[in-house]
């Protein structure tokens, strides 16, 4: 964190340095850089620091991420810019100018690396086979790593010295058998570490005849085709406890030899080589005789005897499920010469078809197999290609050999060696031809969840007679570990044999889990053990895969405990290791990489080792903090190069400078040499930065002092208190730990002065809640923030308040708004879409020093533009009432005045009281809009309103309807308006004028009311009656009435209100002949019109018309208007003529060809019937 030891300096100082940068161009930005070298030999790297723009004197610090390297110790600074004896890693520098904190710059991270490997070595052991112990070998250090300049030299395998003596050949003969120490040193880096690792050389007596063991060993042909060519022996390997076979280096040490027990006779010994043969000429050996096989050390004579097994043909009965089935081989290990015949016969006379023969060409392990009758008895026997008879037998196919459907069995289980938890599952169904298909399975209970009930699958043939697998998935046998039961299904294609047999069955496969590695130093060497759970423990073994040197391969067995044999005197370097069935190349499980170098064996902590003096030309302590792993060591200390060693780790009194320490641990020998350095001066520190340090309220801080080899320090607190330990935790800091802290250092050599720190407690800012806010898009929105702010204690009682930064955030920069910001807000809000952008805005208060206060967060809503609503009513009013004005958008409103929104004015309607120009916009519910159109209100005096109506409103009117008028008077002022006069000039259309109301008179056709009072806030209504005259006018098409209403407020401008009500009449008619013809004859073709006519101001509908044509009148056709024709009369129905209109309906009709004697005109009369006068 910053330091601010002076805020009011720094603000002058900055201020300063700013106008100081715009007037010159010479000063220079401060920094730091740093350079590196690499090391070609442990811990031999360098670091070169270089500033920019720091005042003298420029100090520095050396760490590793937040870790202080140099000046050892951990904390405090140096004069020093170049950094020696660095192991390899990632650096940082910092420096500062005059001793000034406010200066502090850091280097960008620089790594420096170390192209040097620490030296591995091993001695492969070397095992010598012979029948005595003198026999000398050599032994060879396979060695790799450091500069590749080695030497090597040789011990006793006790001696925990480097010998005085070293050769540069890694290779050491004429050794006797016995373990030796062998010693690596590297000639070019100091630094290195001296090794050292263990070589046996064994000489081994080849093992008693009596351990071992062998599979088998017959008499057989040596030509498989006569007995005449002899016989010999074929046998397994020899081998010992679990398959381990005899080894080819020792097979010299070994003879076979045959004696014929029968004879007496013992063949001479031949040497031992499984892949050779022990044969007899002809007649010395005859199948019969008792034969052994004798194995036999030639070292101690011990030896092993194994009976000489004969073996004939092979006739079995095998299966009875539907067919009978017998099995027949000659083995290779068969004294049957080949070809040989097997002859068959029935056993009886009723089955001649059991009668057969068959030829066997060659010897072979296989069987094959040959059917029968079903429930008969077949005789046997083989004659050879020496024609040598082997009686045979009975093959008995009368019982049933899969007893009832009970030979049903679980065989075992066979484990994928390659896959942990899988395995399959073998079962032997006794009795059942071999190869037979259509075998299935179901499972009816489980304890793996895996394996469900329900599951099915089928039976494959396993590897011998009449054993199946139980096959999992299709071409898959592996199941996963558990405990079945299946229930056995055959179809026709089985017999049904085993139909709804359940058998009990296992899946065991390896399981195996690796719970860890225990690794243990020896001399120049390590042993390590692979601890884990283990099924089938004997089973398994663990390999080494990769390592060092010749140990790939290297095996190890675990116990019937399962505990794992140790991989002893392993040589330093890396491992992988993996654990496999026995004669497997597949891996089941890869553990964890295994590491063990020669560094591990001394474990030298840099950090914690050096000293300081307590004063100018003064001496100190110089302590090693070292450590080893290997067990009982101890370790020793020399200054001198190894002139002279000691077993504690102080070197009292050493003045300062840099020392080359030798530590060696004394079980092996192993040695290291490491620079050490006593120091001149210590500092206190606050969490690594020395004088003063701001560290927030509620967090911690580290105090410590970079002075090594102190026996106390003793810490003062500003509250006088006292703590000892060189690191001192502060947790959960207040302002009440503000103050000076001081340290003293005590060692075996002196005591420090005090060395002091500050500690400041800066508390932390605070921010006012911010209520959820609205913009409507292209609005400049402002928002601003309060709040408390920090303040900087340097000791518990004084403080400075420290000027809030507010930092913000967004996250959601559509509307407008960038995504970060600081202090307060104002922008141009954005939202082009057609919905509500809603942002959520995080502020937290800050200090220039950090100490953030709790964030507030609120949210920002900018909605988007819809258009702009429109506003109805007058832009006239009156004072004392005002006027409503009514805004299109039934929501969301806001009206101005003169461009000014009214405080409160949110609703569709706003009533007006004084002049100006009112526009709506909308602003709320997720959108905003632009101002509506204006409109302009002007004031006006206060006039009543009239109405004028006719009771019943109806539609139209005919003569001598009786109508009632109504003249309405509304008052909408809050006083009763007096001295009203009205009149009402009455059409000539009406008559009878009566019931006039409210004591008007009529003269001359005129009504008059006057002096009327109408309420406030209320109305009058002025009535009368009047009858429609008789006969209306010819285009009499409307009765309007028109009053007038004066009001004494403005008596030039009365009110004038009226009703307008159409009229209706009956409608007239007329029938003409097209063209008025003065005269007719006979065939003339007349067209007659019939005209409707309506002077009335309503539609007249529902007209009927007929028209009784006369007999002279004869071929009616042409007949307009839907009318139809019935005998001689022509008919039209539901006609309408409209308002103030005609219609004309039309026909056509010839005169008869004989007119009758006297007819002197032809008269055509129509009826026409309108509905008001029927």
């Amino acid at each position: 964190m910053k330091k601010n030891l002076n805020r009011s300096f720094l603000s002058f100082f900055f201020a300063f340095f700013c106008l100081s940068l715009i007037l010159s161009n010479s000063v220079k930005a401060q920094s730091v850089t740093a350079s590196g070298t690499n090391s070609t030999c442990p811990n031999g790297a360098s670091i070169t620091a270089a500033t920019n723009g720091l005042a003298s004197p420029v100090s520095y610090q050396l760490l590793k991420g937040t870790t202080i390297i140099r000046p050892l110790g951990g904390s405090g600074w140096t004069s020093n810019n170049i950094f020696t004896d660095l192991p390899a890693d990632t650096y940082t520098v910092k420096a500062r100018g005059n001793n000034d904190d406010a200066t502090i710059v850091t280097s960008a991270p620089i790594t420096v690396t170390e192209t040097y490997t620490p030296v591995t070595a091993s001695v492969s052991p070397i095992s010598i086979t012979g029948c005595t112990s003198s026999t000398v070998g050599t032994l060879t250090v396979s060695a790799s790593g450091g500069s590749g300049n080695l030497s090597y030299g040789i011990t006793a395998v006790d001696q925990t010295t480097a010998p005085t003596t070293f050769q540069s050949s890694p290779t050491f003969s004429g050794l006797a058998a016995g373990s030796y120490k062998f010693w690596v040193k590297d000639n070019n880096c100091i630094t290195s570490t001296i090794i050292n690792t263990t070589g046996v050389l064994t000489v081994n007596q080849p093992n008693p005849a009596t351990q071992y063991n062998l599979d088998y060993v017959y008499l057989t042909l040596q030509n498989t085709s006569t007995s005449a060519g002899g016989y010999q022996i074929k046998a397994s390997q020899f081998f010992t406890g679990n398959y381990v076979y005899l080894p080819s280096s020792q097979w010299s040490f070994y003879t076979v030899e045959v004696r014929n027990v029968s004879t007496s006779t013992t063949f001479a010994a031949q040497p031992y080589n499984p892949n050779g043969s022990y044969t007899f000429a002809a007649g010395t050996v005859l199948p019969g005789q008792t034969l052994e096989y004798i194995l036999r050390n030639t070292c101690d004579g011990t030896s092993k005897v194994f009976p000489v097994l004969q073996k004939g043909p092979d006739v079995i009965p095998f299966a009875t499920c539907g067919i009978a089935q017998a099995e027949y081989r000659v083995m290779e290990v068969s004294l049957v010469s080949v070809p040989a015949t097997i002859y068959f016969t029935d056993n009886g006379t009723s089955n001649p078809e059991n009668t057969k023969t068959i030829v066997v060409n060659n010897q072979n392990d296989g069987p094959t197999y040959i059917n029968f009758t079903p429930n008969t008895k077949v005789n046997w026997y083989v004659v050879d290609n020496n024609g040598k008879i082997w009686p045979g037998g009975i093959l008995d196919f009368t019982v049933d050999l899969t007893a009832g459907n009970s030979n049903a069995s679980f065989v075992y289980s066979i484990p994928n060696k390659c896959v942990l938890n899988k395995a399959q599952i073998l079962v032997k169904l006794g009795g059942v031809p071999q190869q037979t298909t259509g075998l299935t399975y179901e499972v009816t209970s489980s304890n793996n969840s895996l394996v469900p009930i329900g599951k099915t699958g089928s039976l494959v043939p396993g590897p011998f007679n009449q054993n199946y697998l139980l096959e999992y998935t299709t071409g898959v046998n592996d199941w996963p570990s558990g405990k079945y039961t299946v229930k056995l299904h055959s179809s026709a294609t089985a017999s049904g044999c085993y139909e709804g047999v359940s058998v009990d069955v296992d899946s065991y496969g390896y399981d195996a889990t690796i719970t860890g590695v225990t690794k243990t130093a020896t001399c120049g060497s390590f042993n390590f053990t692979v601890n884990g759970t283990f099924n089938r423990p004997q089973e398994y073994e663990l390999v080494i895969l990769t390592g060092p040197g010749t140990t790939p391969g290297t095996t190890r067995n675990i116990d019937a405990n399962g505990t794992a044999q140790s991989f002893t005197n392993m040589p330093y370097g890396d491992y992988t290791v993996g654990l496999k069935v026995k004669g497997e190349n597949c891996i089941l499980v890869n553990l964890e990489p295994i590491t063990f170098n020669a560094s591990s064996s001394i474990d030298f902590d840099a950090i914690n080792s050096g000293g300081f003096a307590c004063g100018p030309n003064g001496k100190g302590d110089l302590v090693i903090s070292a450590s080893t792993v290997i067990v009982g060591a101890t370790l020793e200390y020399s200054i001198d190069n190894g002139l002279n060693w000691q077993s504690s780790n102080v070197f009292p009194n050493t003045p300062t400078g840099t020392y080359p320490i030798k530590i060696k641990e004394t079980a092996c020998g192993t040695e290291t040499t490491q620079n050490v350095t006593v120091i001149q001066t210590i500092q206190a520190t606050i969490n690594n930065n020395p004088i003063s340090e701001s560290v927030c309220v509620g967090d911690n801080a580290v105090l410590n002092i970079n002075a090594i080899g102190g026996t106390v320090y003793t810490w003062t607190y500003p509250d006088g208190s006292t703590r000892t330990g060189k690191v001192q935790n502060l947790t959960n800091i207040t302002s009440a730990m503000a103050g000076i802290y001081s340290v003293v250092v005590t060692t075996a050599s002196c005591i420090s002065p005090a060395q002091t720190v500050t500690l400041k407690v800066v508390t932390k800012p605070t921010v006012n809640a911010v209520s959820a806010q609205t913009a409507c898009n292209g609005e400049l929105k402002a928002i601003s923030f309060t709040g408390t702010q920090a303040l900087e204690y340097s000791n518990s009682t004084t403080s400075n308040p420290i000027t809030t930064i507010y930092n913000w955030t967004n996250d959601n920069p559509a509307i407008g708004l960038s995504a970060i910001g600081s202090g307060d807000i104002s922008f141009n809000a954005i939202n082009t879409g057609t919905t509500p952008l809603v942002a959520n805005i995080t502020v937290t208060p800050n200090t220039g020093i950090g100490c953030p206060g709790s964030s507030q967060t609120f949210q920002l809503t900018v909605n988007p533009n819809v258009a702009k609503p429109t506003i109805t009513g007058p832009t006239i009013f009156c004072t004392s009432v005002g006027a409503t004005l009514t805004s299109s958008a039934s929501t969301a409103n806001q009206w101005y005045k003169d461009g000014v929104a009214i405080s409160g004015a949110t609703e569709q309607t706003y009533l007006v009281t004084s002049v100006g120009s009112y526009t709506v916009a909308i602003n709320g519910n997720g959108s905003c809009s632009a101002p509506s159109d204006p409109i302009v209100l002007t004031e006006s005096a206060c006039k009543i309103t009239s109405t004028k109506t006719i009771v019943g409103n109806p539609s139209s009117v005919k003569p001598n309807d009786v109508l009632t008028y109504n003249i309405t008077l509304t008052n909408n002022f809050g006083t009763a308006k007096t001295g009203i006069t009205v009149s009402d000039a009455v059409p000539s259309t009406l008559t009878n004028i009566t019931g006039i109301s409210n004591g008007g008179t009529l003269t001359n056709g005129t009504i008059n009311w006057s002096a009327l009072t109408v309420p406030a806030n209320s109305s009058l209504t002025l009535s009368f009656t009047a009858t429609v005259i008789p006969t209306l006018p010819a285009g009499t098409t409307q009765i309007k009435n028109v009053a007038s209403v004066v009001d004494p407020i403005d008596p030039n401008n009365p009110e004038l209100p009226e009703v307008v009500v159409p009229t209706e009449g009956k409608i007239t008619s007329t029938k003409t002949i097209v063209g008025n013809p003065s005269s007719v004859k006979p065939n003339d073709v007349l067209t007659y019109n019939i005209t409707l006519t309506n002077n009335f101001g309503t539609a007249k509908t529902s007209v009927t018309v007929s028209d009784a044509v006369p007999a002279t009148l004869t071929n009616i056709t042409g007949i307009s208007n839907g009318g139809t024709l019935t005998g001689n009369t022509i008919n039209w129905s539901a006609l309408t003529v409209p308002a103030n209109g005609s219609l004309t309906l039309s026909f056509q009709a010839t005169v008869i060809p004989t007119l009758p004697a006297g007819t002197t005109q032809i008269k055509n009369v129509a009826s026409v019937v309108d509905p008001i006068d029927p």
